[in-house]
């Protein structure tokens, strides 16, 4: 339902109005970062479009229809999504391989990125997940048929950005879909989705969720307080992944690694300190090496808050920082400019996106502080608190 998406409260609106108004497109692409919601608000969608109680904004949640797509169940809601092969057979490689593991997964955990639900469904061994021309061909053949239920079938594809040239299979269904039939595309890379796709789809830009539905979720979900949670939504840069995260193992990010530690020695290197400085790196990323990956992740979530935060402070004078964090960004903002603290905050993005996809953490990071080293030297740093 739509009540159950985090914020997006203007695109549910248009969305809804265009389903009550008969205006829906027949092929749509809910495009977002990560955790922002597109793969939820495309199942809410697609409730929407079979309840058979359908309230203003939203779905009634109790009839057949909608008990049935509560469990993803309905016989005229299709599934198309990125998988893996299915034990050692012949068979091909099927989405609906897996329909049973996207019925257990999916509803309690509807926000799941691409990597996880991989890692679910591989059992964690290193596999890449694809959606094949075999899944485009049972798709059109599962399309061809009559519907059961409901007088429109929807076809939901997942990630369609994985498919790359196998798209071109889809193009004349899409273009000329069966009767009373809704495609729904959910996409994280728009920039990857195959051109002669787009053209045929209507494209709907999903935002960054705001920080006050972040904030109200994580207090019902974590009982956080409002200022924790409030703190947790700003850093969370609009994910609701992120927010988790950081909800999960903000305590124990800040015991292990801290900004001061990350950003000090590169500075130093910048200084000519190389020996001091490569020292204090070296040992930086042995302990962020063997903090493991959430607390890897979570610390470079913080870090992009903390330079986000840095730079609202050198330009208008006020962020929501305190105590230490706060005494270390005054100090720091008097020996950089914005536009090396967006450099680094650009740098840190790079990697916590090769970290999330496995790359070896101390090599990543390592990488990413000799980076910062030359960021920092484009500017002569006199003495300083910072290093």
């Amino acid at each position: 339902m739509f009540s159950n998406v985090i914020g997006q409260d203007l695109l549910k609106a248009k969305l809804c109005e265009s389903v009550r108004n008969k205006r829906l497109a027949h092929a749509i692409i809910l495009s977002g970062e990560p955790g922002t919601g597109g793969l939820p608000l495309a199942l809410a969608l697609a409730q929407y479009l079979h309840c058979e109680n359908k309230l203003e904004n939203d779905s009634c949640g109790v009839c057949d229809s909608c008990n049935k797509h509560n469990k993803l169940i309905h016989p005229d809601m299709h599934f198309m999504f990125p998988s893996i092969k299915k034990g050692s057979s012949d068979a091909p490689q099927l989405s609906s391989n897996w329909l049973s593991e996207w019925r257990h997964i999916i509803p309690s955990h509807p926000y799941i990125t691409y990597f996880d639900w991989i890692q679910n469904i591989a059992s964690g061994e290193n596999k890449q997940g694809l959606i094949t021309k075999s899944d485009c061909h049972e798709l059109i053949r599962v399309l061809s048929l009559k519907s059961y239920e409901d007088n429109v079938k929807i076809q939901l594809i997942w990630l369609p950005e994985i498919m790359g040239q196998t798209a071109n299979a889809l193009l004349k269904i899409i273009e000329e879909p069966p009767l009373d039939t809704h495609f729904i595309l959910v996409s994280e890379n728009l920039d990857a989705v195959l051109g002669t796709i787009l053209s045929r789809t209507q494209i709907y830009k999903l935002p960054p969720i705001d920080d006050v539905s972040i904030a109200e979720n994580i207090q019902s979900k974590f009982g956080k307080s409002s200022e924790e949670a409030a703190r947790i939504a700003g850093m969370s840069l609009g994910s609701w992944n992120q927010a988790c995260r950081l909800a999960e193992g903000i305590e124990e990010v800040s015991n292990v690694l801290t900004v001061k530690e990350m950003l000090r020695y590169p500075m130093r290197k910048s200084l000519k300190n190389t020996r001091d400085a490569v020292e204090g790196m070296t040992k930086f990323a042995g302990v962020f090496h063997s903090a493991g990956r959430e607390v890897q992740k979570n610390f470079l979530g913080y870090v992009s808050f903390f330079c986000r935060e840095a730079i609202q402070l050198k330009l208008i004078g006020s962020c929501t920082l305190k105590g230490e964090e706060l005494e270390f960004a005054q100090a720091w903002i008097k020996v950089v400019d914005a536009d090396q603290i967006h450099q680094t905050a650009s740098v840190l993005d790079q990697t916590a996106y090769h970290i999330e996809r496995y790359g070896y953490a101390k090599s990543v990071i390592m990488g990413a502080l000799i980076k910062l080293s030359r960021i920092f030297a484009g500017e002569k740093f006199g003495n300083s608190i910072l290093v």
